[in-house]
């Protein structure tokens, strides 16, 4: 048995080295279909298979507070009461920590470094389960206002800025111009969601008298994380804390119909789950596609050894004639196909390697657990899976089709020597027919989302990112206590960097758009009465200055914009863009209307009430999009002024409009001006509006750039496909056609006779195809913007694109055929 192994790989190899162009068409098929679906697994598997890295991760679950009748959005935040109350829990949650991404300076000697930072309850260690590589975690009791000035640094960071110095535990830092001791590193090994790449500090969170309050129990500003007791499901956890929002609601009446109008419930769902709840569809379907590339591929190739194997049938027959019988010949067919799929196997390992370096070029780093991304066992276990059941799955239809001829009948002279039966050509047919269909399905999907993409890039974002740059900077509230200290400071910036040779406009924000973060706030207008399962405004807010709207191109639609006059001591103005006014003030003049932040009856029983201050409309804007192109902001937005805020933030974002100058030079006199006002102060995240849009696309774009390539595979592939058949058919019936034509066929009916044969199973397969893309469509429907799946200009689109590209393969075979010679054809037979 090993001896006749190891025959048939000598003789396979010699076989496959002598028919040097089937076995490079073969290969190159085999390591682009495997090469893609190496590289995507690797995606996917990484992304969304493989489980977090930390101990007993299924069991890790996050919490956010919904109110999806009031503010639109799938995802949302907690409280710090939510924080005390379902850590109660504790028949359900082992541990439950809170967290919040924080954005940190720190102090290095000369140059002052802005850095992605975390600040996690010390909770948090023992959800995750996470120990320090170098000292110890965080303590209880450093989760209290006064003994928080600690400070955990990410491996990254310790072995770069410090050496792997481990003198510096016990050791004070600068962090937002204040020390901190360091009391331990982060292993190596620490990743935390979607932020493991950037995240190089981890501080303790402190809660504030304030956010403990009750006034605070729907003030949502952190993230939840909880990891479940042995033996209780997400479905358990979800029930339990859905019975403690139910008490709190009776215990607070004042509440209750405001948060049963809004529909408040918590989401209880696997952490995993919720990490890359947005790219999944996309992932999955990109990896449908590469799937079916891969068929493709395998039927191309099966159509090849079928026609292969019936060329060397008279070769076979001898063999069966001299004592080898149907299964060991069936078994040098099967070892043949089976060094074929171990080669492409190979070649397409080394492919798909290639292909994770040439993707991240489209951005893949950037999604979610994106750092992650890369070659390991599971991937290179699919890769032997894929090349041995592909060597076996198109090896199998040479041999049925061996199992059912005679092969005694290749050996009479007047035989068919080599020419296929009637049952070969319909199986290599219907496997035309078959890559038709699949690479008609896969560019109908194609299609939809480059067309849905093309609407995203048409769609009107509201503002002007044509020669805008942007830097933030954020004043640590250890030196800017008090709301004044920071107006002045963004004042005195705004002021500075006006001064600066080429800046034509500077505005300030501190929500910008596109930047991936938004404040939402309940909004009434002066004598607005709510009336029974209504519910409030909830648009996006932000404060700018004067320049703002200018500075981004948003024009002004009615009344006025903020002016330098709109001071602290004025009167208190707001601006609102269209859909605002719109949804809330239809068919009236909003101009005069005076808004408060909160609702009458609902924060006037708050343990304590904050002075109700209103605010005038005096302009309304253009509407913009903040987070995605794609979507729209159901509330609108309120634009409060900057002297006129009563607790100004801390972070703010300079938007330049430049006037024909480099943005380079600009941003070194813009950090010399801040080193003047502030040596500890850093600038981060400069960069031009431009890649903030783009950037905001990225889960969209590299999905469909992939599917596109993907796609134009398959294309070609199909078009092979065709033209191998049809080019085998011609070479196999050259008597038949020499008869023809010596009986009085004309060329031009030898043409039509070829093409009809081989567009008729294109139009089958474009058929099907068509139909089944149609019947699926409703897969992709949440993919795409603004056109529906069932859009018949796509489908028309790859129909003809399809027709045209058989067309083409059919005609070089067809008038291959035309130009046999009658006389020749029959002498050769």
């Amino acid at each position: 048995m090993i001896a006749s192994f190891k025959q048939d790989i000598s003789y396979g190899l010699r076989l496959l080295l002598k028919d040097k162009s089937f076995t490079v068409i073969a290969l190159i098929t085999l390591v682009l279909c495997i090469g893609a679906n190496t590289a995507i697994f690797s995606v996917v598997e990484n992304i969304l298979l493989r489980p977090l890295p930390y101990e007993d991760s299924d069991r890790i679950v996050t919490l956010y507070n919904l109110y999806p009748k009031a503010v639109a959005g799938d995802r949302g935040s907690t409280s710090g009461p939510d924080f005390a109350e379902r850590r109660a829990l504790k028949d359900v949650f082992e541990e439950l920590a809170s967290y919040q991404g924080r954005n940190l300076n720190l102090g290095l000697e000369g140059a002052p470094e802005r850095l992605s930072g975390l600040a996690f309850t010390p909770s948090m260690f023992s959800v995750l389960r996470v120990k320090a590589h170098r000292g110890r975690t965080f303590l209880e009791e450093e989760a209290q206002l006064g003994q928080e000035k600690k400070v955990m640094l990410c491996y990254s960071l310790w072995r770069d800025t410090y050496n792997k110095d481990e003198s510096i535990l016990g050791k004070d830092i600068r962090i937002n111009g204040e020390p901190f001791t360091v009391v331990g590193i982060l292993p190596e090994s620490f990743r935390f969601g979607n932020r493991d790449r950037e995240a190089k500090l981890v501080i303790p969170l402190a809660f504030r008298p304030d956010q403990l309050g009750t006034d605070s129990r729907h003030s949502n500003q952190f993230q939840q994380l909880a990891r479940l007791k042995d033996g209780v499901s997400v479905e358990q956890a979800r029930d339990a804390v859905g019975r403690l929002n139910a008490a709190n609601t009776e215990a607070f009446p004042q509440y209750r119909d405001v948060l049963i109008n809004a529909g408040f419930h918590t989401v209880v769902r696997p952490w995993q789950d919720d990490i890359v709840r947005d790219i999944r569809p996309a992932l999955w379907m990109l990896q449908g596609g590469v799937l079916l590339v891969l068929i493709i591929g395998c039927v191309n190739i099966a159509n090849l050894l079928l026609s292969r194997t019936n060329t060397r049938m008279k070769e076979l027959s001898v063999r069966n004639a001299i004592g080898a019988g149907k299964f060991r010949i069936s078994q040098q067919l099967v070892t043949e196909s089976v060094l074929l799929g171990i080669m492409g196997g190979g070649l397409g390992l080394l492919a798909g390697a290639w292909g994770l370096t040439a993707m991240n070029a489209l951005g893949l780093s950037q999604l979610p657990r994106g750092g992650e991304i890369g070659m390991n066992d599971s991937v290179l276990l699919l890769n032997v899976g894929i090349a041995l059941v592909c060597g076996l799955g198109f090896g199998i239809l040479p041999v049925i089709n061996l199992c059912r001829e005679n092969l005694n009948e290749f050996l009479r002279d007047d035989s068919r020597t080599g020419t296929a039966g009637r049952r070969s050509n319909w199986i290599r047919s219907s496997l035309v027919v078959l890559q038709v269909t699949l690479a008609c399905g896969l560019l109908c999907g194609a299609g939809l989302l480059v067309y849905s993409f093309m609407k995203v890039l048409r769609a009107d974002v509201g503002f002007k990112s044509e020669n805008v740059i942007t830097t933030s900077f954020s004043m640590p509230r250890s030196r800017y206590k008090e709301s004044d200290q920071r107006i002045q400071f963004v004042q005195n910036a705004l002021e500075r960097v006006r001064a600066i040779p080429g800046v034509e406009v500077v505005g300030a924000t501190d929500v910008l758009p596109m930047s991936g973060s938004n404040t939402s706030n309940v909004h009434t207008y002066e004598g607005q009465q709510l009336l029974k399962d209504e519910n409030p405004p909830v648009p996006h807010s932000s404060t700018v200055d004067y320049n703002f709207f200018q500075a981004l191109g948003i024009p002004l639609i009615q009344g006025r914009q903020f002016e330098p006059t709109d001071v602290k001591d004025s009167q208190q103005v707001v601006v609102v863009d269209q859909t605002f006014a719109k949804r809330w003030f239809p068919g009236k003049n909003p101009l005069g209307i005076r808004l408060r932040q909160g609702v009458p009856g609902f924060d006037d029983l708050a343990e304590n009430p904050k002075p109700v201050i209103f605010y005038s409309i005096i302009g309304v804007v253009g509407d913009i999009k903040r987070l995605d192109p794609a979507e729209n902001d159901p509330d609108g937005n309120v634009y409060y002024v900057l002297p006129q805020d009563q607790e100004l933030t801390s972070t703010w974002t300079l938007t330049l409009k430049l006037n024909g100058i480099k943005a380079e030079s600009v941003m070194a006199s813009i950090r010399d001006e801040f080193q003047k006002l502030d040596p500890e102060m850093p600038l981060f995240e400069t960069r031009t509006m431009a890649d903030r849009l783009s950037e905001a696309m990225i889960e969209r774009r590299a999905p469909m750039l992939l599917l596109i390539l993907f796609s134009c595979v398959a294309l070609l592939l199909a078009a092979v496909g065709i033209y191998g058949l049809l080019a085998y058919t011609v070479s196999q019936r050259v008597r038949e056609i020499g008869i023809r034509m010596a009986l009085g066929a004309s060329r031009h009916e030898v043409l039509k006779m070829i093409l009809r044969y081989g567009l008729t199973l294109a139009a089958i397969g474009l058929a099907i195809g068509l139909g089944m893309a149609a019947a699926f469509s409703h897969f992709v429907q949440s993919q795409l913007y603004q056109i529906s799946a069932l859009d018949f200009r796509i489908y028309l689109l790859v129909g003809g694109t399809l027709g045209l590209v058989a067309l083409l393969a059919c005609l070089i075979p067809a008038l291959r055929a035309t130009r046999i010679d009658p006389n020749v054809a029959l002498r050769c037979q």
